[in-house]
């Protein structure tokens, strides 16, 4: 299996990114500093497509509201 971590700052947070192939399956594991697992993609994602998405989770995670999403019906 071919791994590559990478570490990102995103807004003054560190978020280490583990990029994995094994072959058959690619991803990504994405991680907080202190190594606890924060989500996981099962699909092949760039470093580009991370930076994105890291951005969009920092923001959602640490408005005050984390794990809540409010919908208009």
């Amino acid at each position: 299996m071919k791994t590559k971590k990478k570490s990102y700052s995103i807004y003054g947070t560190v978020y280490n990114c583990c990029f994995y192939n094994n072959g058959y399956a690619q991803g990504v594991r994405v991680f907080n500093n202190g190594n606890d697992l924060l989500f996981e993609f099962d699909e092949k994602i760039n470093e580009s497509q991370i930076v994105f998405l890291l951005k969009g989770f920092h923001i959602f995670s640490y408005n005050g509201k984390r794990g809540s999403v409010k919908t208009n019906n």
